[in-house]
């Protein structure tokens, strides 16, 4: 490596054993010679110090160079890179960086890979420079290279490890904020400065990077708690980390909070956004609250009935049959069973309607008709109640294709409300309008209202139980929810407005209207259901007061039946007797329901109309049944007008 033509090893030697010159008077001689100060330098130095000529040859060598190159100094003096290295490569691009030096006359300071001898990779900072002969001609040059392997490997992983940790910072989701502590006089903490915050600190405080970092929290927060300033700087100062949970007004957000003190005097703040978990345990804690109240209502609904039946049915085995007390006897029993009835009815839709699990019967239909029905149908309500109820239904028909069965549920729900929570001497409105494309229904009233903070849960089930509860009114709060479910089954929607308690409120229900030019391609279905007189029915069920209450329901009806109690006398009656239509328990001891059903089907063909009573009525029930041969399936307690038509 580098050399010059005038360093040689015997007039370094020469110079070496020349004596000193004496200084005048004979004093003792105090300066050193600066060719062995020099060598003595470089040979005891690590650095790799040279030089070389003009053509790149080696002229001078330190220990260092010749451990670099692994060769001695006689071997090495007076070859270029290229004959010293065994690395091609690296050999070609130090001397392209000394020619260079040399053409431009600059002095550089760069980096060079040369390996060991060994082969072994290793990094250099070298300083170059020209060497210049007296004239100022350049001859060649000098340079110092340093190993600077480790130190480039330690800064490579440094910038590794600050990359990984600056990824880190900035994609995490948990806020992060490095501030330190400002103290008064006396050392107690007073305010404090944000250093560094990441991205989910903007996202999650509000504030910007540039803001959180323009002053003091003070200056960027004037209406700060002086209890953050506390809390951050007790843990600056001590060293003592804290972890807690908060909420911030301003941003209405409940925030999950830790810190910690990385250097004296300083505080990191880590911090995540849980507001969506608190909520949602507020929301369950919510509904279960919902649900036990509910169940308490449920309670109630369900002994409120349950009371004068078993009067009734006292009354009924002691007074005389035939008279006044046992006629009101029948006449209490008939109206608490219809109640039983339509509160079991509600809570079933309502869990079909949650679970997708209704399917409507359709046909085209007039609304106006709807609506005028259901009106009269609850006039009586009113009446009772002495409440004025004011109809404004459009001349003309609105038709649409719609389940005349929840239509009118629909309708009666919303009438029901409103007389529920309307005191005496109020007023309600049933409006229906049309449009090009939906017609709306709008029932508003004069009653108790809705408060701003049940106006948006009014159509979650068993809310308007709880207010029913504290108006002294009865209910389950499940009508609001069918209207609510029945509307957007039918493609519409449910919205409710009211001005605050007490000064009523308005329900408005919007429903797709036939598209135009569908009126004439679609016949109207007939309305009226005719009940065939005379047919042989056969009625099975282990229950022998159903079995029996049934028939005689049958036969006053005009039918001629026949009882069987269990599944095998049951088709022995039919093989006697085919009948025209059976009426069959499912749960039968034994041989169940469906047996029965696939043994008359076998037995009596489709002649026969197979019709299953059951307390169960879910969807899969349902297609179980039919599966088995039934045509119909209704569940217990059967109106007798459904009976009635589908015996039609």
């Amino acid at each position: 490596m580098p050399g010059h033509d005038t360093i040689s090893p015997r007039s370094r030697r020469e110079a070496d054993a020349a004596p000193a010159p004496e200084r005048p008077g004979g004093a003792a001689p105090e300066a050193v010679d600066s060719g062995s100060l020099l060598r003595a330098i470089s040979d005891s130095s690590d650095d790799v110090i040279y030089a070389k000529d003009r053509a790149g040859r080696l002229r001078f060598a330190n220990p260092a160079t010749l451990a670099l190159i692994g060769k001695p100094l006689e071997a090495a003096l007076g070859k270029t890179d290229a004959e010293l290295l065994d690395d091609a490569e690296a050999a070609r691009r130090v001397m392209e960086n000394d020619r260079r030096i040399m053409e431009t006359g600059a002095t550089e300071e760069l980096l060079e890979e040369v390996p060991l001898p060994d082969g072994t990779r290793r990094l250099w900072l070298s300083q170059k420079r020209p060497w210049r002969d007296a004239s100022g001609r350049i001859v060649g040059l000098f340079g110092i290279s340093r190993d600077v392997t480790a130190r480039k490997q330690d800064e490579e992983a440094l910038r590794e490890s600050e990359a990984r940790y600056r990824s880190l910072f900035a994609n995490m989701t948990e806020g992060f904020t490095l501030g330190e502590t400002i103290l008064d006089e006396r050392g107690v903490p007073v305010d404090f400065r944000l250093l560094e915050v990441n991205e989910a600190f903007e996202r999650q405080s509000g504030l910007s990077r540039e803001r959180a970092l323009a002053g003091t929290i003070r200056e960027v927060l004037p209406q700060i708690e002086q209890s953050w300033i506390d809390t951050y700087g007790r843990v600056a100062l001590t060293g003592q980390p804290v972890r807690f949970r908060m909420y911030n007004r301003d941003l209405d957000r409940h925030f999950n909070v830790s810190c910690y003190c990385p250097s004296p005097g300083r505080f990191a703040v880590l911090f995540s956004d849980e507001t969506e978990r608190v909520r949602a345990e507020e929301a369950l804690r919510e509904a279960d609250r919902r649900k036990d109240h509910f169940l308490g209502v449920l309670s109630h609904e369900l002994r409120n009935p349950l009371a004068p039946i078993r009067n009734s049915v006292f009354l009924l085995r002691r007074a005389p049959p035939g008279g006044e007390q046992s006629r009101r006897a029948v006449d209490v029993i008939g109206r608490q069973v219809e109640h039983l009835t339509r509160l079991v009815d509600d809570l079933l839709d309502v869990s079909r309607i949650v679970h997708g699990k209704v399917s409507l019967r359709r046909e085209r239909l007039d609304l106006v008709e709807v609506a005028r029905r259901s009106a009269e149908d609850l006039r009586a309500v009113f009446e009772e109640r002495g409440l004025a109820l004011e109809v404004r239904l459009p001349a003309e028909p609105l038709w649409m294709h719609a389940d005349p069965t929840r239509l009118a549920q629909l309708v009666g729900n919303l009438l029901q409300n409103a007389a529920k929570f309307t005191p005496a001497g109020g007023r309600v409105g049933l409006t229906v309008t049309g449009g090009a494309q939906q017609a709306a229904l709008a029932v508003s009233d004069t009653g108790v209202g809705i408060a701003p903070e049940l106006l948006g849960r009014v159509f979650e089930p068993f809310v308007q139980a709880e207010e029913a509860l504290a108006q002294g009114r009865a209910g389950l709060g499940l009508g609001l929810a069918l209207v609510k479910g029945l509307a957007e089954l039918h493609g519409g929607t449910a919205s409710a407005s009211s001005e605050g308690p007490g000064r009523g409120s308005t329900f408005r229900v919007e429903l797709p209207l036939e598209p135009p030019g569908e009126a004439g391609a679609r016949s109207r279905e007939a309305s009226q259901v005719r009940a065939l007189l005379g047919r042989r029915v056969l009625v099975v069920d282990d229950n022998v007061d159903a079995a029996e209450s049934l028939a005689e329901l049958l036969v006053l009806f005009g039918h001629q039946v026949e009882v069987a109690f269990d599944g095998p006398s049951a088709i022995e009656k039919a093989r006697a007797r085919p009948p025209e239509a059976v009426l069959c328990d499912l749960g039968l001891p034994g041989m169940s329901g469906y047996e029965v059903a696939r043994a008359l089907r076998r037995e009596c063909g489709d002649r026969t109309r197979l019709i299953a009573l059951s307390g169960y009525a879910q969807p899969g029930d349902l297609q179980r049944s039919a599966e088995a041969g039934f045509d119909a399936h209704l569940s217990k307690p059967a109106d007798p007008a459904d009976i009635e038509r589908l015996l039609a």
